[in-house]
């Protein structure tokens, strides 16, 4: 994870890549629960490097949205 954790940009690329499927994604973190389209909801996770994310999607493209959020994680610089 980004050396900042979940940061506002990291999140607004998580919403973007969201945004194109059909399809509701959460992520869970923290002991949050929150919808992955939602940059405030991101946000109030607090992500720190280490902290583990779950990420669960239900839908028509959910397994596309999916593979597209977590290459959106793949591509965060690491400490």
């Amino acid at each position: 994870m980004d050396p900042a954790g979940l940061h506002l940009r990291r999140c607004l690329a998580v919403v973007n890549a969201v945004r194109k499927y059909e399809a509701r994604v959460t992520v869970v973190g923290n002991g949050q629960i929150v919808d992955a389209a939602s940059i405030l909801g991101l946000l109030s996770i607090a992500a720190i490097p280490g902290t583990e994310l779950v990420l669960s999607a239900k839908g028509l493209t959910a397994d596309e949205a999916l593979d597209d959020i977590a290459n959106v994680f793949a591509d965060m610089p690491t400490a």
